[in-house]
């Protein structure tokens, strides 16, 4: 099985520890005393060598400045607040991106750098340029609202003036499909975005069912590892999850906007899958082949029989243009393609 329900399973936007950032340090006698080492150089603690302090930093823009410098200003920030740990060695590997003599506007920069990694569908790297792009933004508002006024002797903040949610959040759509469907006598909202476990190597996607009579999201969410996905064994759910992420290859601006028509949808509409519960698209085992096969069959049967250009499929008050359910046995026929089947034999 490729897929496990996770009754505990969040949007992909949020962070595990999320609003659970603190100060690294405690204040005595206005001076800044780390209660943990952060690191050390030749085994002495970050407290005893030489620190970047908010007086080395506090006249950087973090939109208008240089990489070294933006550097710094990372370091002071991950020093200061625990929700800051990124990879060190992940931001110098930016490094050769941008000129050392000509300043960038690195607060856009890392912004669009992560967004463009949910977009890829590299959620596990989204979450690491994170903390660097929380950090240019933190950084930025501490920048222009200025808290000198907040400071230890040796230039560290007296109070906690960070925060770690300001990244977080629901950008544009990134939604790979958002469908509704009828199971029976019940319709259910469904969507499929990518997981937080997931990789460009090794896609993850999360389906949440919603109730469209309630407008609420049932409990917990189905992850699927598409990679592992058997498309001659598996539910419709996994076909569902699957064809949203494959679908989504086909256009790099599918975060832009729901997928709704969807190739699951071109063989949900036919009938062929004949789902009557919601426990049976969630537990059902199909073979896609058959189910394409099948699918095939009812509309080549309906385009035969009916003689008006619009097609009823037997669903009250749904009839499809001649012409939109040919294009429907374009996608089956590369469906059976795909699967090793000869569709000039169906």
């Amino acid at each position: 099985m490729s897929v496990v329900f996770d009754i505990n399973r969040n949007s992909m936007w949020l962070t595990q520890n999320a609003g659970s950032g603190k100060l690294n340090y405690s204040v005595k006698d206005n001076n800044a005393i780390f209660e943990e080492v952060v690191r050390e150089l030749d085994n002495n603690p970050i407290s005893q060598v030489n620190k970047i302090s908010y007086f080395d930093i506090k006249d950087i823009d973090v939109t208008d400045c240089s990489f070294s410098d933006f550097c710094k200003v990372a370091k002071f920030a991950k020093t200061s607040f625990s929700a800051f740990d990124y990879d060190e060695s992940l931001l110098n590997s930016y490094k050769d991106i941008f000129e050392e003599n000509e300043n960038s506007n690195f607060y856009q920069y890392f912004d669009e750098e992560r967004l463009s990694c949910a977009n890829k569908g590299d959620m596990h790297l989204y979450y690491e340029v994170q903390k660097i792009a929380q950090v240019a933004q933190n950084m930025l508002r501490i920048y222009r609202d200025g808290f000198e006024g907040n400071l230890t002797d040796d230039g560290y903040f007296i109070k906690d003036v960070f925060t770690d949610l300001s990244c977080t959040g629901f950008y544009g759509n990134y939604r790979l499909a958002e469908c509704n469907y009828s199971f029976g006598q019940d319709s259910y909202e469904l969507v499929v975005e990518f997981d937080r476990d997931s990789t460009k190597e090794k896609p993850v996607v999360n389906v949440s069912i919603g109730t469209s009579l309630s407008d609420k999201m049932l409990p917990g969410r189905y992850v699927v590892d598409i990679n592992s996905v058997d498309l001659k064994n598996a539910t419709p759910l996994e076909l569902f999850a699957y064809y949203a992420y494959m679908d989504s290859l086909k256009n790099d601006k599918w975060y832009q906007s729901y997928n709704q028509n969807q190739t699951f949808t071109e063989l949900f509409l036919s009938g062929a899958f004949e789902i009557e519960s919601l426990s049976e698209f969630t537990d059902k085992q199909v073979n896609l082949l058959e189910v394409t096969q099948k699918a095939k069959e009812i509309l080549l049967d309906k385009l035969d029989s009916e003689k008006g250009e619009d097609i009823n499929l037997g669903e009250i008050g749904k009839s499809y243009s001649r012409d939109l359910l040919k294009k429907w046995l374009m996608t089956y026929d590369e469906i059976i393609f795909s699967l090793g089947e000869d569709e000039s034999q169906i």
